[in-house]
């Protein structure tokens, strides 16, 4: 898919500067110096605070990020922006090799920057989800319905490297659990989201019992790429 520029890309002042201040190891203060070039392109997204006991969990605080209104239904929007603002772009333009999200961040980022894009489908998907176990970034193919958007070849090497330097842990989710949270959501909230976007709440779901009653506990919810909802009934 090639998307063609309605504007002449301009960097914003100081991007060169603020290029320069961004460590391999991002972190918060890197994320607030690069808010101010990204307030003009992204959405603030909502936030709603809820029960879990709407969503038939045992009662304690929920805290819902709902990324999937930001633009082309996704966090990733502000990741395309950024990469875009920072760079000099060559004039052939700017490529993601995507199936799902990031490419269509990528294409939405470049229509409004004034920069020609185009999207490569990987032929093959597969998942980095056994990273932090290995202790290093591995190849890990699988196959899921969330296998669009949830299963990169290998987790990136800065991705790794901040979730083994905040002490992050995983968790596994299977079709089923996804697809329950899926419903759920829609169930629940009347909320729309792809699988892979469903699956950080499944994984709630599942260990509802490793909660405390106080606990609060947040999800981002991102991911609108889906047909789940047929508005033609």
């Amino acid at each position: 898919m090639t998307v063609e520029p309605d504007a002449a890309f301009r960097r914003p002042p100081g991007a060169d500067a603020l290029k320069a201040r961004l460590a391999p190891d991002v972190g918060r203060g890197d994320v607030e110096a690069l808010m101010p070039s990204l307030r003009p392109f992204v959405r603030t997204t909502p936030v709603i605070r809820i029960d879990r006991a709407e969503l038939g969990l045992a009662p304690g605080p929920l805290v819902l990020k709902l990324e999937h209104l930001q633009h082309a239904g996704s966090f990733k929007a502000r990741g395309a922006f950024a990469n875009m603002l920072l760079h000099d772009i060559p004039a052939p333009g700017v490529v993601a090799a995507s199936g799902g999200n990031h490419g269509a961040a990528v294409a939405y980022a470049a229509s409004h920057l004034g920069v020609p894009a185009f999207d490569s489908i990987p032929t093959v998907l597969g998942a980095g989800s056994l990273a932090l176990a290995a202790h290093e970034p591995v190849d890990a193919p699988v196959g899921s319905i969330a296998i669009d958007s949830l299963a990169p070849p290998r987790v990136g090497v800065h991705t790794y490297a901040v979730i083994a330097r905040l002490g992050a842990g995983a968790m596994t989710v299977d079709d089923e659990a996804i697809r329950a949270a899926q419903e759920l959501l829609w169930d629940r909230l009347r909320l729309v989201l792809e699988p892979g976007g469903c699956a950080a709440l499944a994984s709630i779901l599942a260990g509802d019992d490793l909660l405390g009653p106080d606990e609060t506990v947040a999800v981002v919810l991102s991911g609108a790429n889906t047909t789940a909802v047929a508005f033609d009934r």
